[in-house]
């Protein structure tokens, strides 16, 4: 009986306190700047590289859009909107992570912002997971939504 409610009283603890521990657990390691121009994507499927053309020499999977704001403008609606988005923290310039919801693994968004001239900006995006193999598209879809809503006015 003992050994019962102490069993429970630490699954209990671990599903309170779930957030601090996963996050503990599937800790974020030192994190480096990307440089776009020699980035080389792992085998992983569980990765998602937006790029202009010409800028990233490993092969994105999607080419990056153009907008109608200057890149300053295009990086505070940026930032605004990892802002708003759960269990999403600003690592460094230009560097995000997002976490899942109950495991809490992390994902590394890496952004930059790039002019094309003073009115119009693009993006490269890239967005992967720190543990395991599969993501089921997560950030495929999560950064596809984002490029999506900087495209509203």
């Amino acid at each position: 009986m003992k050994v019962l409610l102490i069993s429970i009283s630490v699954f209990a603890a671990g599903f309170l306190f779930k957030d601090n521990m996963f996050d503990r657990v599937f800790s974020i390691p030192g994190v480096e700047i990307v440089d776009f121009g020699t980035l080389s994507l792992t085998a992983k499927p569980n990765q998602y590289l937006v790029c202009p053309k010409d800028l990233c020499a490993a092969k994105s999977h999607r080419e990056s859009p153009t907008y109608s704001v200057s890149a300053q403008e295009l990086e505070r609606k940026w930032d605004a909107l990892v802002a708003g988005a759960e269990r999403a923290q600003v690592l460094g310039s230009g560097v995000y992570a997002m976490r899942s919801q109950f495991w809490r693994f992390p994902d590394l968004i890496s952004v930059r912002f790039i002019a094309e001239d003073e009115k119009s900006s693009t993006l490269a995006v890239y967005s992967r997971a720190l543990y395991g193999r599969k993501d089921f598209d997560k950030n495929k879809q999560r950064i596809d939504a984002w490029l999506e809503v900087l495209a509203l006015p």
